[in-house]
Formats: C-alpha cells, sequence, structure tokens
C-alpha cells in the first residue's frame, strides 16, 4: 500500500486536491518500480524469494486473489462490513484450496513463480493462506507432498529440506542450455 497526501504542495503550502495521483496507470508504474526494486535488494542479500506486482491472471496463477483482512479486523468479524470481507476472504482461501488439492501444480506452479526452491515451511505458508481450516490445509499440504511433480531436493544449508517442481527443473536446464550455446557463440 502506498499513501499520499492527495493536495499539491507549493510557496504557499497546501493547495487543491490533485487526484492524478490515484490513476491506475501510475499505480502500475509504482508497484513495477517498487518490485524491481526489492528484487534487486533481495539478490544483494542473497535471499531467493521474488516478488511480482503483477496480478495471479497476468501471471497465469490459477488462483483467486484474497481481500486483505487486517489483525484488528479478524478480532471483530461480527461487525458489518469487515464481517462480509472475513466471510469471503475465507471463501476464496476454500475455493483455492478444493483447486489446489483437484490439481497440485497449481500451488507448486504459484510458489515456484515467487522463489526456484521451498522448504515445508514456505508450503505450509503457502498452504495456509490458500486454504479454510484445518481439514482442508491437511488436504493441501497432502495433495502436494503427494504430487508427481514435487522434486525434494535434500537438504540446504540450514539442515532445512527443499523442494523445487518438475517444471522448474525444465526451465534452469533450459536456461542452462541456452547459457551454453551463448558461452560457444565468437560473438
Amino acid at each position: 500500500h502506498v499513501m499520499l497526501a492527495m493536495r499539491d504542495v507549493g510557496p504557499e503550502g497546501f493547495g487543491k486536491k490533485n487526484r492524478d495521483w490515484n490513476s491506475t496507470e501510475l499505480l502500475k508504474d509504482w508497484r513495477e518500480a517498487w518490485s524491481a526494486h526489492v528484487n534487486e535488494r533481495m539478490a544483494e542479500l542473497g535471499l531467493e524469494g521474488r516478488i511480482d506486482h503483477r496480478s495471479y491472471e497476468a501471471q497465469g496463477i490459477e488462483l483467486e486473489p484474497q481481500h486483505k483482512i487486517g489483525p484488528a479486523a479478524s478480532r471483530r468479524p461480527e461487525q458489518g462490513l469487515e464481517a462480509e470481507r472475513i466471510e469471503d476472504h475465507a471463501r476464496i482461501a476454500r475455493d483455492n484450496g478444493d483447486r489446489i488439492i483437484a490439481n497440485p501444480n497449481v500451488a507448486l506452479d504459484a510458489i515456484t513463480r515467487q522463489q526456484a526452491t521451498f522448504t515445508t515451511r514456505d508450503l505450509a505458508t503457502f498452504a495456509f493462506r490458500h486454504s479454510d481450516g484445518k481439514d482442508q490445509f491437511d488436504q493441501v499440504m497432502g495433495a502436494v507432498r503427494a504430487s508427481p511433480e514435487l522434486v525434494a531436493l535434500g537438504k540446504d544449508g540450514r539442515d532445512q529440506e527443499r523442494f523445487t517442481s518438475r517444471d522448474m527443473i525444465a526451465v534452469e536446464a533450459r536456461l542452462e542450455r541456452a547459457g551454453d550455446e551463448l558461452a560457444g557463440r565468437d560473438a
């Protein structure tokens, strides 16, 4: 979220409201610039995860985006609009959980778009966000863990089991072949 004053500021102080700040195109530009900045910094720090400013639909992720429900709202679900948002949030999580149980590749695709490898904790965080209740969470975790597309890579330097998908391995193999091909060229 970005919060800005909606008033122009000049030598005389605050002026009239300027609604140009609310333009969708400007917001898209800011989001793209922010994701590039964050991803560059994460790479500098050696962190694997990445953010993507695009919608799930634009990324090709077959999940429905959920509403943001803050901690304060979740503590008072009996209040009007907040209750509707919480109920809708749970419905979307339940629907996404059903999608993942039916096709665990949806989860593997979504996770590996953010990071090439992931831990059980990363998977659990994802499953928690995209399921409704313990029973469905367990089903989502079980479906993804049982998927033939899930590849166990072994333990990392922190003694954490790491995973990826067969699709990610194929992408990395294509990149390696392309790199080798480019390295073999004279120009």
